[in-house]
């Protein structure tokens, strides 16, 4: 196996890692990924997208479905 096919498993084990890490010090502050989540797509978008357009992107960046990302 190449070091090149590699790297895209090294890509996925290390966003899991940030991601269980951050976790932790989001639950710090009562909030949690997803909501990290839907702050910095509101942040980076501001009014450039509705609330139907954010829940797609939620759900289309999360892998989640429509009432997780309601929710």
């Amino acid at each position: 196996m190449s070091t090149t096919a590699l790297i895209p498993q090294l890509i996925g084990r290390t966003e899991r890692a940030l991601v269980a890490l951050m976790g932790r010090v989001l639950a710090s502050t009562g909030g949690n990924f997803h909501q990290w989540v839907v702050l910095n797509l509101t942040a980076a978008n501001g009014d450039e997208f509705d609330h139907t357009q954010l829940i797609g992107r939620l759900t289309d960046a999360l892998k989640i479905d429509d009432p997780a990302a309601e929710a």
